[in-house]
């Protein structure tokens, strides 16, 4: 139980320092758009996870074939 604790303690002032850095060199308004852009990002990679997803076709039609 002590360790859960001071796992999620370091964890939150982890977090802290990375917000209170990103707040002091960009600023608050693009602190919160890149909070809100990486939360995004983690919720497609959750549902892409989840629900299988294959990006086969799309990386076919995006990578490049060697044409001579």
């Amino acid at each position: 139980m002590q360790r859960q604790k001071t796992k999620n303690m370091l964890i939150g002032g982890g977090v802290g320092f990375v917000l209170a850095i990103l707040i002091v060199t960009v600023g608050l308004l693009n602190t919160i758009f890149i909070a809100i852009v990486t939360l995004i990002a983690a919720g497609l990679g959750y549902l892409v996870e989840k629900y299988e997803i294959d990006f086969s076709r799309i990386s076919e039609l995006v990578t490049r074939k060697n044409q001579r």
